[in-house]
């Protein structure tokens, strides 16, 4: 940083290495915990400084960086010397690049700004150790620190760090002889409690009895139920074989089968070239699956409002986790020689975009359009900011993450075999198949787990009656009658039966359209092989029937977001994706299914599949009250390699099954909302 944002810009640099070529890395926030104990201390008391010690007008204050990404939506810094920043002819509404090709770009350099502040912080902290409490040591675990990131689709961990989401305080140890285990409280990974400033504003203050950033607020049983979720999220409820798996299976699926940077990047709809001609091809993305983790975190709090997301400070481990998919990808996919794996042309215009402060409505956004307010260079007070071709690399900011350090791993096939060692080979139905033998088993052992899951949940309900559901549906219509009672087939079933004579299979999916700005642009579509329990929605996710959530991460129509409220006056249209494939694995393993050739998997979803509608809150709502949503099952042809360090091959081809989502009468099933071959 070459200044403090008052007299003149900030410029965002990042934090220099003494190696460039190998600078340090990024680490999960677990293995911070347990393997740099140092760090992680200074991390905590290094937040609690950022977010007390500095006055909340400050630019580079906790409330101004933050503010960066939403509310009060206003220039940044918002000092006179800036006034003479370009502005286009827009009025001014923000930042905003959600639904953009800009989404991944422009949060990379947001990231290194605020990691700046943060080592600034951390440093500050570690020189305030005396000699005889290891300050040497508090110094040196200080200089290498980078912002650790929250991967939330580890399967050796639980979805939520307990530490940043259950707990109120948190020990540390403090420098001037306070070296004993003393409490920090409030847990400044819990929450961030608003200064005079942010108090006053009752848009970003929305709960001004608590003072601060709120998770999951407003429900009858806040604790009871939080309790749940925490149990579900963290991993420490023995009953729930599957939970988060389908997070692994996304990311996977993304980071292996999508080539293309503008699918794989972000969610916004492209529609059809050809009138006519639907295609389902590539409706997943890191953006959607990164919605899905701000709904799953706030539940209606901070996190669940783009506008306000950023002052919650689990937002910034959630962020770099997505920034190091990000990377990830660009390890296995990015080519300098191939336009499409990065930033390619589109179009900010008066139709499905609108433009923001930098970006004028009709524009094109590009590899080139600044990605402001992040200024790279200076030459007074007029700045050069960043542009998605200089922010293309991790390496411009000083930092890596453990699977992208080229001297250990340098190669696609490197990166990818090490993304099956992190997140196990039961990842995808792919990876399985192409295990060695230990592993196959081991995979094999896993689902079989899973599915034993499944039978103990379903056995006490194959019978009953699904209970009613306010205000909508109970659930789509079942095509045949249900299967009775099953237990789990003797000597257990092979998954290599799966795989036909050429060594290819069908992988599942939901894919989900939606209007982004319908129901105060902020829903969810729950997906359920079985019955949902429909008593607790907010709980949906516990179900042993539910599979993964679509979100939207939008704004309602008062939004001062000039990009978000254009996306509203266009109807604009995202998507979003969920495999289907290792929750059908589990259930053929059960004895459920009998393989996963469409004569088998068509009459078990339509029998199985449903889907539901929530706010982010968990409040229910009717699925036809979304009058452009649409949900639909694809097919993808996958060839299994003959090696366990070969590559599974997706073809380019998507396959829509209208069969499965279609009534008897030639309707879309859930209210409409199912694709039934023509309402695309």
């Amino acid at each position: 940083m070459a200044g403090y944002g008052t007299r003149g810009p900030v410029l965002v640099r990042g934090i220099r290495p003494d190696d460039p070529a190998n600078p340090p890395v990024r680490m999960e926030v677990r293995d911070m915990i347990k393997d740099h104990p140092d760090q992680w201390n200074l991390f905590l008391l290094g937040l609690e400084r950022f977010q007390n010690s500095v006055d909340e007008t400050m630019p580079l204050s906790w409330y101004e960086i933050a503010g960066i990404h939403g509310l009060p939506y206003k220039k940044w810094p918002d000092r006179s010397w800036n006034d003479k920043m370009v502005r286009v002819d827009n009025s001014f509404g923000g930042f905003c690049t959600h639904s953009s090709i800009l989404f991944l770009p422009w949060h990379r350099p947001y990231l290194a700004l605020f990691e700046a502040e943060l080592y600034k912080h951390v440093n500050a902290v570690a020189r305030e150790f005396e000699e005889s409490e290891r300050r040497a040591d508090y110094v040196k675990a200080a200089k290498d620190f980078r912002m650790p990131y929250w991967d939330w689709a580890r399967p050796d961990l639980g979805v939520f760090p307990v530490q940043a989401t259950s707990q109120a305080r948190v020990q540390v140890k403090r420098p001037h002889g306070k070296q004993r285990d003393s409490l920090l409280s409030p847990n400044p990974l819990a929450s961030y409690k608003f200064g005079e400033v942010s108090k006053g504003d009752r848009r970003i203050n929305t709960f001004p009895r608590i003072g601060g950033t709120v998770r999951h607020p407003g429900q009858p049983n806040n604790n009871e139920l939080m309790e749940q979720l925490t149990s579900f999220f963290t991993g420490t409820d023995p009953d729930q074989a599957s939970r988060g798996k389908n997070l692994t299976e996304r990311v996977v699926f993304i980071l292996q089968s999508y080539r293309d940077f503008g699918s794989a990047s972000h969610n916004r709809f492209n529609p059809p070239k050809e009138p006519g001609q639907p295609n389902f091809t590539e409706w997943g993305s890191i953006e959607d699956i990164h919605n899905a983790i701000h709904n799953y975190t706030g539940g209606g709090g901070h996190m669940s409002d783009p506008g306000i997301a950023a002052f919650d400070p689990i937002f910034w481990l959630h962020h770099v986790n997505v920034d190091r998919l990000f990377a990830i990808w660009q390890a296995c996919h990015d080519d300098p020689d191939d336009p499409s794996t990065y930033v390619t042309d589109q179009t900010a215009g008066t139709g499905a975009f609108g433009g923001n402060f930098i970006v004028r409505a009709g524009d094109p956004e590009t590899i080139e359009t600044p990605l402001a307010p992040f200024a790279e260079s200076a030459a007074g007070t007029d700045q050069e900011f960043w542009t998605s071709e200089g922010a293309r690399y991790t390496t411009a900011f000083g930092y890596a993450y453990p699977e992208t350090q080229k001297s250990r791993f340098p190669t696609r096939e490197a990166v990818l075999n090490e993304l099956d060692r992190l997140y196990g080979r039961n990842a995808s139905l792919a990876n399985i198949l192409r295990s060695g033998d230990e592993d196959f088993r081991a995979a094999s052992e896993e689902l079989r787990s899973r599915a034993r899951a499944h039978l103990k949940a379903e056995k006490p309900s194959l019978a009953a009656a699904a209970a009613p559901v306010a205000d909508q549906e109970a659930a789509q219509e079942p095509l045949a009658a249900r299967a009775d009672d099953v237990e789990l087939p003797e000597g257990g079933r092979d998954l290599k039966k799966l795989v036909g004579p050429d060594n290819k299979y069908l992988e599942w999916l939901v894919d989900i359209k939606a209007e982004k700005a319908e129901l105060g642009g902020n829903y969810v579509v729950h997906v359920f092989l079985g019955d949902p329990d429909d008593g607790a929605p907010l709980l949906y996710v516990t179900n042993h029937s539910h599979v993964g959530a679509f979100a939207t991460f939008g704004q309602n129509e008062d939004t001062p977001c000039r990009n978000c409220r254009e996306g509203r006056a266009a109807g604009r249209r995202i998507t979003g994706q969920i495999p289907l494939t290792v929750a059908l694995a589990e259930r053929y393993v059960a004895g459920l299914l009998g393989s996963l050739a469409p004569e088998d998997v068509v009459p078990y979803l339509q029998r199985n599949l449903h889907w539901r509608l929530t706010l982010s809150d968990g409040e229910p709502q009717p699925r036809g009250r979304l009058s452009n949503l649409l949900v639909s099952v694809v097919t993808n042809e996958v060839t299994v390699p003959d090696s366990p360090t070969g590559l599974p091959r997706y073809a380019d081809e998507v396959v829509p099954r209208p069969e499965v989502t279609t009534k008897r009468n030639g309707g879309g099933r859930g209210d409409g909302t199912g694709y039934d071959g023509t309402n695309f």
